[in-house]
């Protein structure tokens, strides 16, 4: 062969064939319904973005890197933001527990195997930071605290950073965060204690160049279900008020900027968490610059935190990949410091080893291997991104301003108009989740029905029910509550969108456990198994997000109802699924339905949508109808209630 000439291979596509070749894909629905999504927020996601408002883009995009730290570029960023820069972000690793040894341990482990700096959780006591700390050069490592509202905390970090030397790393944080306490324990706590805590520092001198000494905590509205503009409204919502505290207490509107810093939550969908970090910075740009402060003063300091909402206890191998997912999107979306919690972190609270080790190499593979901190603002340009990043910090702005004039942020916590806001926005998603039409993989979606219990693992918790599940997987601070419930004293809670299917298979597995016999259905399949299999596929993977197990349908299905009704009969289930081709139903499914209620089975379903018809079969005792879209966890509500007694 000399040569490939591809000219006149193919005929030529006119008009009238590209619109039946869409036409057919389309299969009858609108073009809005198949190709364009749509944000939580109810954003519209468009298949192609082509710049149509360039000069909105530019100036957006200009906007973003000019009020980012890690921009080199940026004026005022410092030396030491500018070396961070040209590295990428600060890998920064949660290390939390109660035993002061332990939890040294754990800090040196991390730091050793490559983290760049430590956010400390709430286990540790005033007392313990000092022993847990020890020898750790607070001048040359960002240590942080986990946002929280014991003063007697931050006082003591900043007398240990003051020990170091005459200044902080860039990155320290005090974590002092009154109002996200409210928000998380339910506990109402004045602002303006965060003005008297940097008061007395300021006093005693410890409060030392490049440390924020004030947190702006939105991880946990987005670990109740809020969505991208209600986080993005009520962060800002709370800076505000952490400025007004601080400037009303004597600090400049650039000191009272240059102490608080944002910790935000980074979540698998990459586009919508960089275009979210990047509106945040715009948004509190927008703020410092209205309150009289200089262009430096608006840069936002950013520690994007892994959701912890998005992590499952089932499959939990799968949470690498969300963990990494969006450590992409927070280091890329330009977040000053990443933190990613452990694949184990919803299963044990306080990792393992080697959880600790992968949520470091996550990072470190993104930083050395794929170098993304070599760019800055890799997203800026891409017109989605500039797109949606510019619709949240106009959607976040109006909420932000609807906080405002309902008093402040401190008001809709009070009132309670925060957590309605955040009930309605998870009950849409929670009703997304139960048709799964939003798949949680490993979980609603490709679940591992033979996957032991997580407590049965390695590392699991310690706080066990004798039967080896666990009644409350997580705890949040010192205000422990059960998943997806409000806490005792009304904090908002956290709500994993794995749970309510992971509460399912924690009943079956308890069943099994109790019985010896995993609960399940009998899968009667029509016809050849080429016709049958992927509606027999669907129903199996239906049923495993359950704990059920399907039984049968593997191979060709029965040749005849009579067929099928005897071996329904010799098997000890009483529930049945049909799934065969559209043809099969057509010549058998009301046939076999009567011969299997006739073999004695109490409910019968048949694996179809019931808008394409069936009356036939439904008339001869077809019970439910199994097919996408419907409502899964009610079905297997039901399924429970039946198999498991």
């Amino acid at each position: 062969m000399t040569g490939l000439t591809l000219a006149g291979e193919f005929p030529a596509v006119g008009a009238d064939d590209w619109t039946a070749l869409v036409e057919r894909v389309l299969g009858g629905r609108s073009f809005e319904e198949v190709l364009v999504g749509a944000t939580s927020d109810g954003i519209e996601i468009e298949p192609l973005y082509v710049g149509s408002d360039r000069d909105a883009d530019e100036a957006t995009a200009r906007l973003v890197r000019g009020l980012s730290l890690r921009n080199p570029s940026t004026e005022g960023a410092g030396p030491a933001l500018e070396t961070q820069a040209a590295g990428g972000w600060d890998v920064r690793q949660h290390c939390d527990g109660t035993d002061p040894a332990e939890v040294r341990d754990r800090l040196l482990a991390d730091l050793g195997g490559g983290a760049a700096s430590v956010e400390i959780g709430p286990g540790p006591a005033a007392a313990d930071l000092g022993p847990i700390l020890e020898g750790v050069r607070i001048d040359q490592t960002p240590v942080g605290l986990a946002p929280h509202a014991e003063p007697a905390r931050a006082e003591a970090l900043a007398e240990l950073a003051g020990r170091s030397g005459p200044a902080a790393a860039p990155g320290c944080s005090l974590g002092f965060d009154p109002v996200g306490e409210w928000a998380r324990s339910g506990r109402p706590v004045d602002p303006a204690q965060a003005a008297r805590l940097v008061e007395r520092l300021k006093g005693r001198g410890q409060l030392r160049p490049g440390m924020r000494a004030v947190a702006v905590d939105a991880a946990r509205p987005a670990a109740a279900g809020a969505t991208e503009v209600q986080v993005l409204a009520w962060a800002t919502a709370a800076g505000v008020a952490y400025l007004r505290a601080l400037t009303q207490a004597g600090s400049s509107v650039e000191e009272a900027a240059g102490l608080i810093g944002f910790r935000l939550p980074a979540a698998a969908d990459q586009f919508a968490t960089m275009a979210m970090l990047r509106a945040a910075r715009v948004m509190w740009g927008r703020v410092v610059a209205a309150s009289g402060g200089s262009g430096p003063a608006a840069a936002q300091y950013q520690h994007a935190v892994t959701d912890e909402a998005m992590y499952s206890r089932r499959d939990p191998g799968v949470n690498l990949l969300r963990g990494a997912a969006a450590a992409l999107a927070a280091g890329t979306g330009g977040a000053d410091a990443v933190t990613v919690l452990p694949l184990d972190y919803a299963a044990a609270g306080i990792p393992g080893g080697l959880g600790a080790r992968l949520a470091r190499n996550t990072q470190l593979l993104l930083l050395e291997e794929a170098q993304l901190g070599q760019t800055f603002d890799p997203a800026g340009g891409s017109f989605y991104v500039e797109s949606l990043t510019r619709e949240l910090a106009e959607r976040g702005w109006r909420a932000f301003q609807a906080v405002e004039a309902a008093g402040g942020i401190m008001a809709v916590l009070a009132d309670g108009t925060m957590a309605e806001a955040i009930e309605s926005s998870w009950n849409n998603r929670l009703a997304a989740l139960g048709t799964r039409c939003q798949a949680v993989t490993g979980v609603s979606d490709f679940p591992l029905l033979e996957e032991p219990p997580p407590d049965s693992r390695p590392g699991g918790l310690s706080d066990r029910r004798p039967d080896g599940f666990s009644e409350h997987p997580l705890s949040y601070g010192d205000n422990p509550c059960s998943e997806n419930q409000q806490s005792p004293g009304g904090g908002l809670p956290v709500r994993r969108p794995a749970q309510p299917f992971e509460d399912l298979r924690d009943a079956a597995d308890r069943h099994l456990a109790r019985t010896g016999r995993r609960p399940t259905v009998a899968v009667v399949a029509l016809g050849p198994e080429a016709a049958h299999g992927p509606r027999t596929a669907w129903v199996r993977n239906l049923l495993a997000a359950g704990g059920v197990a399907a039984v049968g349908g593997r191979g060709d299905g029965a040749a005849s109802p009579v067929e099928a009704a005897a071996a329904f009969g010799a098997g000890p289930d009483r529930t049945a699924v049909i799934t065969g081709s559209d043809e099969a139903y057509s010549q058998r499914a009301a046939a076999t339905a009567r011969a299997l209620a006739g073999a004695g089975a109490t409910l019968v379903a048949l694996a179809a949508d019931p808008e394409e018809g069936w009356d036939d079969a439904r008339a001869a005792g077809v019970d439910e109808f199994w097919h996408d879209g419907m409502d899964v966890l009610g079905v297997l509500g039901r399924l429970h209630a039946a198999l498991l007694g």
